[in-house]
C-alpha cells in the first residue's frame, strides 16, 4: 500500500476519457485516490484531467463528492456530503483542480468524481474511498542562523521539508480552508454578494483604531508550531530581503527536488553556508491555486498603514523580491521565524 508524507498531496487522478462520438452513452473516468492518504496536516490537492478540451470541456459540469462513513451520493441530497467543483479548469488542456481540506484523521472517506458533457447529452462518474493516517511528527521546527536579528525556520508552515508549498493562510487566519474570499474572512462583517457587490466592514485589525499587528492567537506560525515561533514582522521581511544573498532556481531544478524558489544565503562572514529555501507556492483565491510555481507570497504580521484592507507581503518571482500589501483575503505562505535568538 502506498504511502504519502505530503501536506498537500498531489494525486493524479488520470480520467481517461472514451470517445464522445454519436454512439458513446456514457463517459468513463478511471484512476483512484489511493486507499491509504498519509499527509501531514489532513489537506489533499487532488489533480484531475481528460481527454476533453476546448469547447466542450468549458462547457462541462465537474467536479467531486465527498462523504465521511456514508459511500451513498444521489443528485439532489447533499446533507451527508460535500459536492466541490473542481477549479481552475483549463479548457484547453482539459485539467482542474480541487482542495479536500478539514479531513479527520483515522477516518474513512467516500468519494464520487463526476463529469457532464451536455454537448454531447453523456456523462460519466468514478466511485472510491480512502482512510486518512496523520503523520505524528507533523513538522520539523528546525532553524537556520543566517546572520539576521532572527532565525529562520527550515519550512513552511503545512511543509515537511524545504521544497514543500505548505499550507496557505488569509492574513490573521491560523488554518487553511476550501475558499479565500471575503465572505470567509475572520475579520469582516461580511455583506453581499461575490456577483452584486459587497461591503467589507474590518473589525479587529484596521487602522481605524483597530489593532495593526498579529496577536499571537491570529498568528499562524505561534498557532500551529507553539510558543517558540511567530510570523515575521515586516523588519524582519525586511531585513531577510536586504541582507541575504537571493538566488532563483527553476522548475527542475536539481538542488531543490524540481521546485522553483528562491535559496535565500547568509551574506555576512561566517554565515555564508547557511541558507534557506523559499518555494513559490503562489497563492490561494476563491477556492483556486494560481502561479505555483512562479512566485511566493509570505505574509508579515502587519497590516498596510495606508490601507486596512491589506496585509504585507513578501512577494518574488524570478527576477524580483520585494515587500509589497496584498488583500488579507488571499490565501498566502507562511515561513515563521524563531522567538529567542541564542
Amino acid at each position: 500500500m502506498r504511502r504519502f508524507c505530503f501536506y498537500a498531496l498531489a494525486i493524479a487522478l488520470c480520467g481517461l476519457l472514451q470517445s464522445v462520438d454519436s454512439d458513446a452513452q456514457n463517459v468513463s473516468l478511471s484512476g483512484r485516490i489511493p486507499d491509504t492518504v498519509r499527509v501531514s496536516n489532513l489537506n489533499i490537492v487532488v489533480d484531475f484531467n481528460t481527454n476533453i478540451s476546448g469547447a466542450h470541456f468549458a462547457n462541462s459540469d465537474f467536479g467531486i463528492c465527498l462523504s465521511e462513513g456514508d459511500p451513498v451520493f444521489t443528485e439532489r441530497d447533499t446533507a451527508f456530503y460535500r459536492r466541490l467543483t473542481l477549479f481552475p479548469a483549463n479548457p484547453r488542456t482539459g485539467s482542474f483542480i480541487v482542495t479536500l481540506t478539514g479531513l479527520k484523521d483515522k477516518t474513512t472517506y467516500y468519494y464520487r468524481v463526476f463529469m457532464n458533457v451536455p454537448d454531447f447529452n453523456r456523462e460519466g462518474t468514478m466511485e472510491g474511498s480512502f482512510v486518512t493516517d496523520m503523520v505524528s511528527d507533523r513538522y520539523p521546527k528546525e532553524y537556520v542562523d543566517l546572520g539576521l536579528s532572527v532565525m529562520w525556520a527550515t519550512c513552511n508552515v503545512g511543509a515537511k521539508c524545504p521544497e514543500e508549498y505548505g499550507d496557505y493562510f488569509a492574513w490573521g487566519e491560523t488554518k487553511p480552508k476550501e475558499k479565500y474570499w471575503w465572505d470567509t474572512y475572520f475579520d469582516n462583517e461580511y455583506d453581499g454578494d461575490e456577483i452584486g457587490g459587497y461591503t467589507i466592514v474590518l473589525k479587529k485589525y484596521n487602522n481605524d483604531g483597530g489593532l495593526t499587528t498579529l496577536t499571537p492567537e491570529d498568528d499562524a506560525a505561534y498557532v500551529n508550531w507553539g510558543p517558540d515561533w511567530r510570523m515575521p514582522t515586516y523588519i524582519e521581511l525586511c531585513e531577510l530581503r536586504d541582507s541575504c544573498i537571493w538566488t532563483w532556481f527553476d522548475n527542475g531544478n536539481a538542488e531543490f527536488n524540481g521546485v522553483a524558489g528562491y535559496k535565500v544565503q547568509g551574506r555576512k562572514e561566517g554565515y555564508t553556508d547557511n541558507f534557506i529555501f523559499l518555494p513559490a507556492a503562489g497563492n490561494r483565491s476563491g477556492t483556486g491555486i494560481g502561479n505555483a510555481g512562479v512566485c511566493g507570497c509570505y505574509w508579515s504580521t502587519s497590516i498596510n498603514p495606508d490601507f486596512s484592507i491589506d496585509g504585507l507581503e513578501l512577494l518574488f518571482n524570478t527576477g524580483d523580491y520585494l515587500l509589497d500589501p496584498s488583500c488579507r483575503e488571499d490565501g498566502y505562505s507562511v515561513r515563521p521565524v524563531h522567538q529567542v535568538h541564542p
